[in-house]
């Protein structure tokens, strides 16, 4: 085997080597775990109406996050010259290929396949800008901030949720990591 033979096929090996090698990017930097959180919120919608946000939530995951689990219920209540009181549940279930919904009101399971934008959720429509950390649940976690919107995230999961759209607004907050 001649000298240029043998660097032509190191070269080849090392570039096939170098071209398969993918660093693997996870949803979450953190194997597994469970994060319980507390939802409230609400505004004046009239000077005689208010509407009132409370519930929790659960968010369980492993796989990196590949695999979760989010559970949403609690109470939109509307008090005053329109009163109103519909509970609210939400299950959702992602794997690597698949969301599966739970549809309370019609006793079903709807699955439908991931696609790109399920699967990224590094990508914001809002720009985000980091302004700081905060301690949430006795976790110090970084925040951003965006039109309308605040974050503390902690290895790329949500601990804290701040919106202020319309002038309701909605706070997710972890009480338990």
């Amino acid at each position: 085997m001649s000298i240029g033979h043998f660097f032509k096929t190191v070269l080849l090996l090392g570039g096939s080597t170098l071209l398969h090698a993918e660093v693997a990017t996870h949803p979450f930097e953190i194997e597994s775990g469970m994060v319980i959180y507390e939802i409230h919120g609400g505004t004046q919608l009239t000077p005689e109406t208010n509407l009132t946000i409370k519930g929790n939530a659960k968010l369980r995951f492993k796989e990196w996050g590949e695999v979760k689990l989010e559970e949403e219920s609690g109470v939109v209540l509307t008090t005053g010259a329109i009163k109103h009181k519909p509970h609210v549940k939400r299950f959702e279930k992602h794997t690597k290929d698949t969301v599966i919904t739970a549809d309370f009101e019609n006793e079903q399971l709807l699955e439908r396949k991931k696609v790109e934008s399920d699967s990224n959720p590094h990508e914001e429509m809002v720009p985000l800008v980091k302004k700081g950390q905060e301690s949430v649940a006795g976790v110090l976690c970084d925040v951003w901030e965006g039109a309308g919107v605040k974050k503390c995230m902690y290895k790329n999961i949500v601990l804290k949720l701040e919106s202020h759209i319309l002038d309701i607004f909605y706070v997710k907050e972890a009480t338990q990591v």
